[in-house]
């Protein structure tokens, strides 16, 4: 098992759930004073989600203590704990009265059996790994206390038995479990009435989790109830199928005409054996199949609104329910040995090559998790119809590739597949920002809120934001992000990006207090100290600006806007030759953030650069045609250089872009003077004094006197 898989922690993060919830909220997870906030939020650190995993969120928390937030102690972690529920299923088989090398050979296929490589592989079935250990550790308690009359394991079961409700909520199956195992084994034992203490403890764990999950406030965008359990009804052959005859695994699964009819073929060669072998009215036969349904069913009522699109259904989600089948099976195989002591050894062969296959296939399948593009390449590749899988790689692409093109391609795929994809449409609408497609990044959002203007997911509410942003919507994305703080007020960096929409809208106290909040929260925020920095710029406290731009690139050297807003500074400060480097590095960071080229511009016509100066504000407004600076900062350059015709039309398209700033009607009237339009230059240089600037008033008084 370990040969098997040994290279699993040197994964990285394939970004499904798990850059999410462990590096996006590292402020959380690497935080072990914040343990309080495990039992708050929902399994992606949320308030207002689904599904409440507290267990799962502890012990990434514990992780990130031993190993900080590199990817290998996440994964080595989940392969020891994969180790220990095959043990514990080794447990539960000698508990249940099978021979030791039967039960070994069983746990073993549970250990290596292919469809359960995510449960090493991907980090975020954490949870469903420690439900399994804990849901079988309660059940041989149960199964102890009634063989032994020893009333101190029911509070043990009843301790185990909570641990696992804080795993994950399928340990709701625990007691029916019990109940029905009650019922065929312990209903005439001598220790028959401590059933009723079980129901005690029962009842109190089960309060507790109310009371503790009755912190998320649920918000229903998806289906719950008897709806989804109809449409969910191919899971049970699709599984089934895949248990039985282990190749052609999907790694994002979708409802598969051939799958489900594998799985209807083997789920009735299941039934056959079972009946020819005379083993329906088998208890231990009767209780495997029980457990296996009691365990599928809470996977079978809740279903993604958009599952037909992203996935159906999980391979993960059959790791607790296969447990019932391995009981099946070794009743099934000591009926067999029993009959003829000649099948003891074709079994062991049988078991030995089956093995072999699960090794071999397992490592093979091991092998697509090592990170994002590898996996979702993979993805794609077995269920090419797949949205999700698109959109995934597009991110990956983009986030950790920087190759945008690419990431655009797969978003125009997902989209191709799934029109109504608000997550894929939000993200191309931020990749065509990145490439300065600014119309098409305008166009993305609008047809956003054509699909869905009132989406209730916070991520969608987020990136509708993140891009108003981009696109200097200021009003818009501050109005979003106090959305998005009504419904989670822990979303991942959610204070220091409104602090960046309060700085731009003058809003200077309303930011930093927001900024201070975040970086209470995570002191590793770039965003938070690039957007007090902003704040700091528009009050005038220059020194403390630059300090809090320097210490977001000091997080963060690859973040290309505090090199801009540090430049912005340093030019403030006369310092023009260092604001230079530090537009060029914003540059050379991202060539289609058209800001540090406008900025850089201007420098170039302050230093009396001015062809290098009109290159830069060429690509600028070429990058963002609705930038008011770069057409000021143009209109200067040419009046400079005599071109007052061109410098009066910039002059003119800045104004209808910012119609208040009194700086572009002083250049105006620069350019309107010497085309001999006094009247009109006089007119522009009174609105600019109007306005606060200065050096208005010179003018004023030497060439509009009446």
């Amino acid at each position: 098992m370990v040969a098997v898989y040994a290279t699993a922690p040197s994964f990285k993060f394939i970004g499904f759930d798990d850059t999410e919830i462990l590096k996006h909220r590292y402020f959380i997870i690497g935080d072990l004073s914040k343990i309080k906030v495990a039992f708050t939020t929902d399994a992606f650190l949320g308030t207002n989600g689904t599904f409440y995993r507290p267990l799962q969120t502890v012990s990434f928390m514990l992780d990130a203590l031993v190993g900080g937030p590199n990817p290998f102690i996440y994964h080595l972690t989940n392969l020891l704990l994969h180790i220990v529920g095959s043990l514990c299923v080794f447990w539960l088989l000698l508990t249940l009265g099978y021979q030791r090398l039967l039960s070994l050979l069983l746990a073993l296929v549970f250990a290596l059996h292919p469809m359960f490589v995510p449960m090493v592989a991907w980090v975020p079935t954490r949870g469903d790994l420690l439900l399994t250990i804990f849901f079988i550790v309660s059940f041989i308690l149960f199964i102890k206390s009634f063989r032994t009359n020893r009333p101190v394991l029911v509070l043990w079961h009843g301790v185990t038995f909570f641990l696992a409700l804080l795993s994950k909520e399928t340990a709701v199956a625990v007691p029916p479990l019990c109940l029905f195992y009650y019922y065929l084994e312990f209903r005439k034992s001598p220790a028959r009435k401590l059933i009723k203490r079980y129901f005690v403890v029962w009842l109190i764990a089960g309060a507790a989790w109310y009371y503790l999950h009755s912190a998320l406030r649920v918000v229903h965008g998806d289906d719950i109830g008897l709806a989804a359990f109809i449409q969910n009804l191919p899971i049970v052959p699709e599984l089934l199928g895949k248990f039985f005859v282990p190749v052609h695994f999907q790694l994002a699964p979708l409802f598969s005409l051939i799958d489900t009819a594998i799985g209807v073929i083997a789920a009735a060669l299941f039934a056959w054996v079972i009946l020819r072998m005379g083993a329906w009215t088998d208890r231990k036969v009767q209780f495997g199949l029980v457990w296996a349904l009691l365990c599928i069913l809470p996977v079978m009522i809740f279903r993604n609104a958009d599952a037909k699109y992203i996935f159906d259904y999980l391979y993960h989600r059959a790791y607790l329910p296969s447990i019932g089948l391995i009981i099946v099976l070794a009743e099934l195989l000591r009926r067999l040995s029993l009959r003829n002591e000649k099948y003891v050894r074709r079994i062991a062969i049988g078991a030995a090559l089956f093995l072999v296959y699960c090794g071999i296939a397992a490592f093979y399948e091991l092998g697509f998790y090592r990170d994002g593009v590898t996996f979702f390449t993979e993805a794609v590749a077995r269920t090419p119809r797949n949205a999700l899988c698109y959109h995934n790689r597009a991110v990956y692409y983009g986030n950790e590739l920087h190759n945008d093109e690419a990431a655009l391609k797969d978003f125009d795929k997902a989209i191709e597949l799934y029109p109504g994809y608000m997550m894929a449409i939000l993200n191309r609408g931020v990749t065509y920002e990145k490439l300065g497609r600014k119309e098409e990044a305008i166009a993305a959002l609008e047809k956003a809120f054509a699909v869905n203007p009132n989406s209730p997911n916070p991520d969608v509410i987020f990136r509708i934001a993140n891009l108003r942003y981009l696109l200097n919507d200021f009003p818009g994305s501050l109005a979003d992000y106090n959305r998005l703080l009504t419904m989670d007020k822990l979303y991942p960096r959610i204070y220091s990006k409104r602090a960046g929409s309060q700085a731009m809208l003058g809003q200077t106290e309303e930011a930093l207090r927001d900024a201070d909040k975040a970086l209470s929260l995570d002191p590793k925020d770039e965003e938070a100290y690039n957007s007090r920095g902003l704040a700091n710029r528009v009050l005038g406290r220059l020194d403390e600006a630059v300090n809090d731009f320097s210490l977001a690139i000091h997080i963060r050297e690859d973040y290309s806007r505090p090199y801009n807003n540090r430049g912005t500074v340093y030019l403030a400060q006369g310092q023009p030759e260092r604001a230079i480097v530090d537009f060029s590095k914003a540059i050379e960071l991202d060539s289609h953030y058209a800001d540090p080229y406008s900025n850089r511009g201007a420098v170039e016509q302050k230093l009396d650069r001015n062809e290098a100066a009109l290159k830069n504000l060429d690509t600028a407004l070429r990058l963002n045609p609705n930038s008011a600076d770069a057409y000021q900062n143009r209109g200067v350059t040419k009046n400079t250089l005599k071109l007052f015709p061109e410098a009066l039309a910039d002059f003119n398209q800045a104004l209808k872009l910012k119609p208040d700033n009194g700086g572009i009607h002083l250049g105006r009237g620069i350019s309107k003077f010497y085309l001999g339009d006094k009247t009109g230059a006089c007119e522009d240089w009174r609105m600019a004094s109007a306005r606060g600037v200065t050096d208005a008033a010179a003018l004023i008084t030497e060439y509009c006197r009446e």
